[in-house]
């Protein structure tokens, strides 16, 4: 998911690798951090991958890397291996995140996020702006 002023021939070396490109419209307020932006990409690619009617979402960053043999099979696994303890009816499993700060313990990023689909559906319908409030 990416911009819709984003260089042509950049977007067409990637489809080149047969890669779906979702393009987008900034929003008028970046909000701080750009977080806006962030939140504009993962709405759109998570609105896709819902008709795709996939089990699991992966929401990662650009500048992440994943070199794990089976890195899917491995995060699947750790939901399947620690279920909720208490079992509730909206959430279907856990949330898996990425943690990347030494000064903020237990400090959730948008490095790496990844869980079975049901709060990503709940996050399509909303409108994600900051600037609404939406987190």
């Amino acid at each position: 998911s990416t911009w819709e002023d984003e260089d042509e021939d950049c977007l067409n070396q990637v489809r080149r690798l047969e890669i779906e490109v979702l393009l987008n419209k900034k929003p008028e307020n970046f909000g701080p951090v750009n977080i806006n932006l962030q939140l504009t990409s993962a709405k759109s690619g998570i609105i896709y991958a819902d008709g795709m009617k996939k089990k699991y979402t992966l929401k990662t960053r650009t500048d992440e890397r994943m070199y794990k043999y089976n890195f899917l099979i491995f995060l699947s696994n750790l939901l399947k291996n620690f279920p909720l303890s208490q079992p509730d009816s909206r959430q279907k499993g856990r949330l898996i995140g990425a943690v990347s700060s030494k000064r903020k313990l237990y400090y959730f990023t948008d490095r790496l996020i990844f869980q079975r689909w049901w709060p990503f559906t709940i996050f399509q319908n909303q409108d994600c702006n900051i600037v609404h409030h939406c987190l």
